[in-house]
């Protein structure tokens, strides 16, 4: 009998042991995961996702992966904003998101389609004009820049010559 009380002792003091680890080691902390998808529920891989703090102003900046999915593990609980952003797709944000301590919050975005904008600026610089120069002048023939008569009142055969 008293092994049975010793062996009954140290299992419980191994019991008691192992919870007080499992204590000491709980998480104060959460996750925000999910997958990224678009109107069709194709998945989206390469999205920008940004999971804002509202408490702290810290971002956490994920990408998705190519199956569309992304976690943010190691968050401290709070209030965040969950901005999904990828070319070719309308911006998505989520406000109020929530996190708490041990959870994962499963947040899965549908993006819509949207346009792409591109700006083309196009800057030429007019060149100036040099009046002493003839650099520019190749545009213009010889006759239109000095006017000739269009009739000619001299006759050549009544010409003499003197010696």
């Amino acid at each position: 009998m008293s092994k049975l009380r010793g062996f009954l002792s140290l299992a419980g003091a191994a019991i008691l042991g192992v919870s007080l680890n499992a204590v000491a080691q709980s998480t104060t902390q959460g996750a925000i995961a999910g997958t990224v998808f678009d109107t069709t529920d194709a998945v989206v891989s390469n999205a920008k996702i940004t999971i804002h703090n509202d408490g702290t102003n810290q971002d956490v900046v994920l990408t998705s992966a190519s199956g569309g999915e992304y976690k943010a593990p190691l968050l401290p609980p709070g209030t965040y904003t969950v901005t999904v952003d990828v070319s070719g797709f309308a911006t998505s944000k989520t406000t109020q998101v929530v996190v708490q301590v041990g959870q994962v919050t499963t947040l899965n975005p549908h993006l819509s389609a949207g346009k792409t904008e591109q700006t083309v600026e196009v800057t030429a610089d007019i060149p100036a004009i040099d009046f002493a120069s003839a650099t520019f002048g190749g545009h213009l023939s010889n006759t239109l820049q000095s006017p000739a008569p269009t009739t000619c009142t001299v006759r050549f055969t009544s010409i003499t010559a003197t010696t």
